[in-house]
């Protein structure tokens, strides 16, 4: 039997888009370690607690809608005229929150968001992290022990503030008005209020998808007016897809950072242990090649204990070491280069407790296995329970285990905020005659 090409397809169920928002909250300093003995950089560093709470995102596609008429051409009798419009699509939530984050006044509290990639699962938009320390009201639980913290009982000090810091993030019973979680959704739906603002005024993205796809195309239409005694109307109508979008509590992550300060590199040989990074990394060719010229040098040249000046490679990494200390952090991590990264956490511990926690303990406390690099700091997460006892809590560790408890059971009993969204999709043209009719025409 030959098919009915006739039959209209059948809707697509379900095809959301997805994104899994972060927001970072950073505690008071713990310990600020003089060098935190990393590979090949050098620098001091601040140790922090953190908490991370991560928010999904759904964008379900919904109806079409038309828009008010946006512009009119109007065509004489028998005029012809070519029409040629020019669209360029690009399928991305991600980008388009990224740049509304950018615009809106959302970049005053959370600064300029990232967007990064974890497995082939929902696109992650990272907004910048918070610093509980400079917070109001609504960390004042925080304020309170923060000045106590560094040069205290380092177990203590974390239990303390992160249970402080969960329970001013939930906010009473439900995480109402007022709370973190409050907080953070709110400036989720500023910046989908400056999507809409901006999608309304002009532009021509239409999203469908969080894979993001980039093309361009021309279309050229030829309208003539039939009419010999009255004009004819294109009017074009801007159309847009609604989305509903619903936000979510999703995740909770927490525990230790290591925030890299001042950092510089080492002088010694930095093309032959840095061959790979440099190669990657460094974008002048100039200095690529001159790092290869020193790899060959130093191949060919036997050394001397006669100190040596900084080579050209060591100068233009140290005068830009903000920026090459994000990407050699980075690269480790990509390298899943553990060895490096984990005794920087271990060492700043180790000098914020003191010898009071035995170095195994210590290597219990942590998930080594989720280690993150994100810019300048490194973030490693707590083992719960474990952690509590392997650093001597003590009276931090009720609130610590308490909080954990209790945002257990919010994310199990997730409190979802629905809102709209209209996108762009493209402009329908209407041709239509005009209302006024000339009189007393010639004949044809």
């Amino acid at each position: 039997m030959a098919d009915n090409y006739c039959t209209v397809f059948q809707q697509c169920d379900p095809i959301d888009g997805q994104l899994l928002i972060h927001q970072t909250v950073q505690g008071p300093a713990l310990a600020q370690p003089d060098d935190i003995g990393l590979a090949d950089l050098n620098g001091t560093g601040v140790l922090r607690p953190f908490c991370r709470f991560v928010y999904f995102v759904r964008w379900v596609p919904k109806e079409v809608c038309q828009g008010p008429v946006r512009s009119i051409i109007g065509l004489a009798p028998a005029e012809t005229m070519t029409l040629e419009t020019r669209q360029v699509e690009q399928f991305d939530f991600t980008r388009l929150m990224q740049e509304a984050t950018e615009s809106s006044e959302v970049v005053t509290r959370s600064g300029p968001a990232s967007q990064m990639r974890l497995n082939d699962g929902p696109l992650n938009f990272e907004l910048a992290p918070r610093f509980a320390d400079s917070f109001g009201s609504l960390f004042e639980i925080v304020g309170a022990v923060a000045g106590a913290v560094l040069g205290g009982p380092v177990g203590a000090g974390i239990g303390t503030w992160l249970g402080g810091a969960i329970d001013g993030w939930l906010g009473g019973s439900g995480g109402g008005a007022g709370s973190g979680n409050d907080d953070a959704q709110n400036a989720v739906d500023e910046v989908l209020q400056s999507v809409t603002h901006s999608q309304s005024h002009r532009t021509i993205t239409e999203t469908t998808t969080t894979r993001s796809s980039l093309f361009e195309r021309t279309l050229s239409r030829t309208f003539t007016n039939p009419y010999r005694d009255r004009s004819l109307q294109l009017r074009l109508i801007p159309v847009f897809r609604r989305f509903e979008v619903i936000t979510s509590f999703f995740q909770f992550h927490h525990g230790i950072t290591v925030q890299v300060l001042a950092p510089q590199f080492k002088k010694a040989a930095l093309s032959a242990r840095l061959g790979d990074f440099i190669q990657k990394s460094v974008t002048d060719p100039r200095i690529v090649a001159v790092a290869s010229a020193e790899l060959g040098l130093q191949d060919a040249v036997t050394p001397t204990k006669a100190a040596k000046p900084a080579s050209a490679l060591t100068e233009h990494l140290n005068a830009n070491a903000e920026f090459y200390a994000k990407q050699y952090l980075q690269h480790l991590h990509e390298r899943r280069d553990f060895a490096a990264l984990h005794p920087v956490v271990l060492n700043a511990v180790s000098s914020a407790t003191r010898g009071n926690v035995a170095a195994d303990e210590m290597q219990h406390a942590f998930v080594w296995s989720r280690t993150a690099v994100r810019g300048k700091t490194i973030y490693v997460p707590l083992a719960g329970e474990v952690a509590a006892k392997a650093l001597k809590m003590q009276k931090g560790e009720k609130p610590y285990l308490d909080a954990l408890r209790r945002i257990e059971e919010f994310r199990l009993k997730p409190l979802p905020r629905k809102r709209n969204v209209h996108l762009f999709m493209g402009t329908h043209i209407e041709p239509v005659a005009g209302e006024c009719v000339l009189q007393n025409l010639p004949a044809a």
